[in-house]
């Protein structure tokens, strides 16, 4: 029996096939502080209308209420994905907004539950069957949510043993309703005077599920939370990391950009981007970032800050205060906002690229790489959890042959290092980047 059959359809191995079914060009961003991430949103929008970017994935590691709001708003037209654990009991947020006559796509081996929290107080949770759990259940509460609940009623619409089951809802003025494929689990549940304000989900304890919804088909852009509890950044972000390292994403290119990052010459990406899309895998390319290390030495050697008064000298001496001060970086930033079209007239007049000394670490505010580099990261399972994924990527990686370059033609502005924000109102600065767009 022909196990590729379908790929024998159109002339195809697995391989090609995928190359021409996943999008070729991703960028992804840890998110989402809402300040630092208003320029990105704009710029990154107009990249995909353009083609230069196919699909960029919204990571959310938001940091508190308002962020979070701002992050559903924002993309509240666009994909969400919202992954729930196989290890808790804890239901996770997922997106309201919009959520009206959407269908939500949710892959799970267990049954499903969600919790629909009204404005008044009232909590409704339904729990969707699957297999030998041939059974969904609506339970109600008045106050605070508790496991094992008597039902109110039971219904014997379950989830269909497939890879994935459509879920819908009708919000009427006085009730709403929950459909699985089409058909209804439960009907008319009382809003009694109220609304739903929040929904969370979470599967079965022992399986993973993932939950899906688009407002907009066409929609290049995807906001993708893992709902991690783990307090440790370096988990939280490696977890992205190992998402990419399934085979249907071998043949794509990689734009890493930080959420802080607050300028860039995005005529200039393409270029770099073709530049790295050219290499043969084992190459971490960087845009010319101001408030960069490695950046910064090369600009000081170029002459970008010749004219300021920040007297700036390609030295430990320099380097070292400038990137543990907010002083430094704060004037820095003042002057590349006097000069931008300067700045970026100079970067495109120079040598297109320099190398990065073997074992330098290099700031990875803005870099485009391949799939070899995340399957390299994901090669130290034990030390991706315990070291920074920019320590692994630029330090260590080197090592095995990786190389580090810098794409001069490309500037890009970072706004902050977590050393320099001590004693720095950020807010002049932000605004003054804002007027650029």
């Amino acid at each position: 029996m022909n196990n590729f059959r379908v790929y024998d359809k159109f002339n195809d191995t697995p391989s090609t096939y995928m190359a021409k079914h996943t999008p070729k060009r991703i960028a992804f961003t840890f998110a989402g502080r809402r300040d630092m991430m208003r320029n990105q949103v704009i710029w990154m929008r107009e990249l995909l209308e353009a083609g230069v970017l196919d699909t960029w994935h919204v990571w959310d590691f938001t940091r508190n209420e308002d962020d979070r709001r701002w992050l559903e708003e924002e993309f509240c037209n666009d994909h969400f994905v919202t992954h729930t654990k196989p290890d808790s009991n804890n239901y996770v947020p997922f997106s309201f907004r919009g959520m009206d006559g959407a269908a939500i796509q949710v892959s799970s081996r267990s049954d499903v539950h969600l919790l629909f929290e009204l404005e008044n107080g009232k909590k409704f949770e339904v729990a969707i069957g699957i297999a030998l759990n041939s059974v969904s259940l609506l339970r109600e509460f008045d106050g605070e949510y508790f496991e094992h609940a008597e039902p109110i009623k039971t219904s014997s619409v379950v989830l269909q043993e497939k890879e994935k089951n459509s879920l819908t809802f009708d919000f009427e003025k006085k009730s709403f309703s929950v459909f699985c494929e089409g058909v209804a689990v439960f009907s008319n549940i009382p809003l009694k005077g109220s609304r739903v304000e929040k929904i969370s989900v979470k599967t079965g304890y022992g399986h993973k599920g993932v939950w899906e919804y688009n407002t907009n088909t066409s929609s290049k852009i995807k906001v993708i939370s893992t709902n991690i509890d783990s307090d440790s950044s370096l988990v939280n972000f490696n977890s992205c990391y190992r998402y990419y390292t399934d085979r249907v994403y071998a043949h794509s290119t990689f734009l890493k950009i930080d959420d802080d990052l607050i300028d860039l010459d995005a005529k200039q990406l393409n270029a770099m981007l073709n530049y790295a899309e050219s290499s043969d895998g084992m190459e971490i390319v960087s845009a010319n970032v101001i408030n960069n290390d490695q950046c910064l030495y090369n600009q000081i050697k170029y002459g970008f800050f010749e004219n300021s008064s920040l007297n700036l000298k390609a030295d430990l001496m320099t380097m070292g205060p400038f990137f543990n001060t907010p002083d430094l970086c704060e004037k820095a930033h003042i002057y590349y906002l006097q000069n931008r079209e300067d700045f970026w007239n100079k970067a495109r007049s120079i040598d297109e690229v320099t190398s990065v000394p073997k074992y330098d670490r290099l700031s990875i505010n803005c870099i485009a790489f391949k799939y070899d580099i995340l399957v390299l990261m994901n090669s130290f399972p034990e030390l991706a959890d315990k070291r920074g994924d920019e320590e692994i990527m630029t330090m260590m990686l080197p090592a095995f042959g990786v190389k580090k370059t810098i794409f001069n033609k490309c500037m890009a502005s970072h706004l902050s290092f977590f050393t320099q924000v001590p004693g720095w109102d950020q807010k002049e600065i932000i605004e003054a980047y804002h007027k650029l767009y």
